[in-house]
C-alpha cells in the first residue's frame, strides 16, 4: 500500500542518489531519460554514481545527514503513533504495459528537446487493489510511461474499447 513510510523511503532513496552523483545532472538526465533503452544500466550506474559506502563529503551530504538525524529523532518520538495509510478515492484501474513495439528506429524516435520516446506500446487496463501498490519502484521507462499525452491517449483508447465516446461520461442509469 502507499503509505507515509513508503513515500518517505522513496524520498530518502532519491536524496541519497543525488548525493552519490559524480557527474553533472544533465549527464544523468541524458543517460536515464533519453538513452535509457540503449545503455547498460549497471555499467551506467557505476560510471555516474559513487558507491554507497564512499560518498565524498559535500555541503549537500552534510545537509542530508542533518536532515536524516532530524527525521530519525522525529520517528523516535512518533514510534507509538499508527502508520498513516494513504488510499486514493474510488476504484483503481491500473494501465499495465503488455507490449512494446521493437523496431530498428526505436532509439532514434526520441524528442530532441525533452528526450521522450514515441515508441508504440500496448497497454491493458486491469482492476487493481490498494495492496497492489505497496512500494513505488522507479523504472528506467517510468518517465516515458507517465508522459501526460501518452497516458491520455491510453485512457481514451480504453474508454473507446468499453464503448464510451467523448466526452466519456457514463450513460444515465435506466429505470424500468
Amino acid at each position: 500500500r502507499v503509505s507515509l513510510q513508503a513515500m518517505e523511503n522513496l524520498r530518502d532513496e532519491v536524496l541519497e542518489l543525488i548525493a552519490r552523483i559524480k557527474v553533472p545532472k544533465y549527464v544523468v538526465y541524458k543517460n536515464y531519460i533519453r538513452d535509457a533503452y540503449t545503455q547498460d544500466l549497471v555499467e551506467s550506474n557505476n560510471e555516474m554514481l559513487h558507491p554507497h559506502d564512499s560518498i565524498p563529503d559535500s555541503q549537500f551530504l552534510r545537509q542530508l545527514h542533518e536532515f536524516n538525524d532530524m527525521k530519525n529523532t522525529q520517528r523516535e518520538i512518533a514510534m507509538d503513533r499508527p502508520d498513516v495509510v494513504l488510499y486514493p478515492g474510488g476504484k483503481i484501474v491500473h494501465i499495465v504495459k503488455t507490449f512494446e513495439h521493437e523496431n530498428q528506429w526505436k532509439h532514434a524516435l526520441y524528442c530532441v528537446s525533452c528526450g521522450y520516446s514515441n515508441t508504440e506500446c500496448k497497454y491493458t487496463p486491469r482492476w487493481a487493489q490498494y495492496c497492489d501498490f505497496g512500494e513505488i519502484d522507479v523504472s528506467t521507462t517510468m518517465m516515458d510511461d507517465h508522459v501526460p499525452v501518452h497516458v491520455c491517449r491510453e485512457l481514451e483508447r480504453c474508454a473507446l474499447s468499453f464503448g464510451l465516446e467523448p466526452p466519456y461520461f457514463l450513460p444515465p442509469a435506466q429505470t424500468s
